[in-house]
């Protein structure tokens, strides 16, 4: 080491000299006295922009209820079933909830797109393709078996919406459910 390079360094045997050299490189630019840094210090006092008011607070995260992160973070990863649930429970409580109520919405939209795209036209006709001992075995809750009832092999999907009378994704959702247990096979209108 030349002679240069040991008037820069610190004294090995003085312990707080070694810590102030990492301090002082821990430090922004302008702390440090670094010429190509900006100051951003105002040199006149009071030469800050001024504002008629405070700016509004930004919402954090934190101040939300577990149950609405829960909500967001499900629908970021597209979790739109799970949004839905929650958003919905968000609802019950807090029926005047903006965000749960426009997340429910979205849901719903996304959901209903995503069962109408799998399931095809709406045009095809289902038809129960199980015998009646096969049905009286699965277990479906009473909407599934409502909305199978209306499986005749006559009707075409948009018909079965109609007649079901529960909110479309529900329909949509259960005729899907029903294609992927191969209770039911679409088909072209005869």
């Amino acid at each position: 080491m030349g002679n240069d390079e040991r008037d820069d360094a610190p004294e090995l045997d003085d312990p707080s000299a070694v810590l102030d050299a990492e301090d002082e490189a821990r430090q922004p630019p302008r702390k440090r006295g670094r010429k190509d840094s900006i100051e951003l210090i105002p040199s006149v006092p009071g030469s800050w922009p001024r504002f008629d008011s405070p700016p509004e607070p930004v919402p954090q995260a934190t101040s939300a209820s577990p149950a609405l992160l829960d909500m967001r973070d499900r629908h970021m990863t597209g979790d739109f079933t799970g949004a839905l649930a929650v958003a919905e429970a968000i609802l019950q409580r807090q029926p005047d909830h903006a965000e749960a109520r426009r997340c429910a919405e979205n849901c719903r939209r996304v959901l209903l797109q995503m069962y109408s795209a799998r399931l095809g036209p709406f045009d095809q006709v289902p038809k129960v393709i199980v015998s009646r001992e096969q049905v009286r075995w699965l277990s479906l809750d009473h909407r599934a078996g409502f909305v199978l009832s209306l499986v005749d092999g006559r009707s075409s999907i948009d018909q079965i919406l109609d007649l079901a009378g529960m909110p479309r994704l529900d329909t949509v959702r259960v005729l899907y459910t029903l294609l992927e247990q191969r209770v039911i096979a679409l088909g072209a209108r005869s």
